[in-house]
């Protein structure tokens, strides 16, 4: 199943199971003023398209971002690290470094 990557202004980063909750979460007024970039767990980056009505269209650039995205996963892992140490249970670096793994491993087969 694919995940869905999004990293705000703020350089927060927030993942997704579907395009569906991507667009029930992310604002397109947002989408629209450049507040978020995104990737698919394989490192393509994705286009978001806000619409008329209010959603978030997501489509593939065809764009290989691995290495963007790669690095943008170590700079939120070492961010939680540094500034929630004890605020962020470990699980949820955990999981974020995991996910940096799974991306890592996924690219190079």
């Amino acid at each position: 199943m694919t995940k869905y990557i999004l990293r705000d202004s703020g350089e927060n980063v927030y993942v997704f199971r579907s395009v569906e909750d991507l667009d029930g979460w992310v604002e397109a007024i947002d989408v629209a003023g450049g507040e978020y970039v995104g990737w698919d767990d394989s490192g393509q980056r994705l286009e978001l398209i806000p619409t008329d009505s209010g959603h978030v269209l997501v489509r593939g650039s065809g764009r290989d971002e691995t290495q963007v995205l790669t690095r943008t996963l170590r700079q939120y892992v070492e961010k939680v690290s540094e500034y929630h140490e004890q605020a962020v249970p470990n699980h949820a670096r955990w999981a974020v470094q995991e996910l940096v793994d799974w991306v890592e491993a996924a690219n190079r087969d």
